[in-house]
């Protein structure tokens, strides 16, 4: 049976030569003669490869061939993954290092987001195919797969899908955030602000780090009331009914640190949304058990005797009432 092809879209060329059409098609950007041509792959030899050995998926990845590259990932022939995300991101990186020797800095940055709005989607596209192994790729690698999996939308991918590769990226990588707190936190609190986000596909230990970071950096992107629903979201998914830790309710008074807040208490006292944060304050304290909310106390009384602006504060004196109401019911 002869393959039929829409004569309108493809050039003039003997149909033994359809393999070297396609390859051509793709290398030269021709992506509706690429299209064409790919809806008879089927019948079609699927090793098909250039001189060099790149397959038609390598070949679309490196073209950046976006709607070739959908095609060839619904057709789901036997194209090895791994191979065309190490190369796209390779790639990407080489021309990352080339702008900022070549470009004035502001000019580089503008040519590489460019870059990363064309290279992004495909890296998703490939991330989310079976067989990826993460552990083959540098950390800093994986930490842009993340960034970029909390930032780019994919219309082929369900939420809930592109979710799991969130999760499975902060799995990969979470051990290695500390210090890059302040670029991964607020992409990570944008997404969680998605209603439709499904909050359970997260393990407690990461939803726990999602309410610190949702304090500590969320004000620029969420008023507080948004902050506040959001960490009831977290807790009434199911965290750990230690957070914060011993160890972490200890730093917040005494170092002031927990959250990344300058000063905690000076936030409660101060602060036009102060009685917001109250609530988030309270809504964190009623999760502790009796025994971390006498340490809490026993703390906080502690640094109020050494300060007379707390002594004097209503707010911080409703705290300590809340407390001592607590341990003793």
């Amino acid at each position: 049976m002869s393959i039929r092809f829409n004569t309108n879209i493809l050039p003039s060329v003997p149909q033994h030569n359809y393999k070297i059409e396609l390859i051509d098609a793709i290398k030269q950007g021709r992506t509706e003669v690429a299209l064409e041509l790919l809806k008879n792959l089927s019948a079609l030899d699927t090793k098909i490869t250039d001189k060099d050995g790149n397959s038609l998926l390598q070949l679309a990845c490196q073209h950046q061939l976006t709607p070739v590259i959908d095609q060839l990932l619904i057709l789901r022939l036997d194209w090895d993954y791994q191979t065309c995300l190490m190369q796209t991101i390779d790639s990407f990186q080489q021309k990352e290092s080339e702008v900022f020797i070549q470009m004035p800095a502001e000019e580089a940055r503008r040519e590489l987001n460019e870059e990363a709005n064309k290279v992004a989607p495909i890296v998703l596209k490939l991330l989310s195919q079976s067989g990826i192994l993460l552990d083959h790729f540098s950390e800093k690698q994986k930490l842009i797969f993340l960034a970029w999996s909390l930032s780019f939308n994919l219309n082929n991918i369900d939420f809930e899908k592109q979710t799991e590769l969130v999760k499975k990226l902060i799995d990969s990588t979470q051990q290695n955030f500390l210090g890059k707190e302040e670029k991964i936190a607020p992409l990570v609190i944008a997404y969680l602000n998605n209603p439709n986000l499904p909050l359970k596909l997260f393990s407690e230990e990461q939803k726990e780090m999602f309410i610190y970071w949702t304090i500590s950096f969320g004000a620029p992107l969420l008023d507080c009331n948004k902050q506040l629903e959001l960490i009831k979201n977290l807790l009434e998914s199911g965290v750990s009914s230690d957070t914060p830790n011993q160890y972490q309710l200890s730093e917040l008074i005494q170092k002031a640190a927990f959250f990344g807040l300058n000063d905690l208490f000076s936030l409660i006292m101060e602060k036009e949304e102060s009685e917001v944060y109250m609530n988030i304050f309270l809504l964190l304290l009623e999760n502790l058990p009796k025994e971390n909310k006498k340490l809490f106390l026993s703390t906080m009384n502690d640094l109020v005797q050494n300060q007379k602006a707390f002594q004097e504060n209503a707010k911080i004196a409703a705290l300590r009432e809340y407390l001592n109401k607590a341990i003793q019911s």
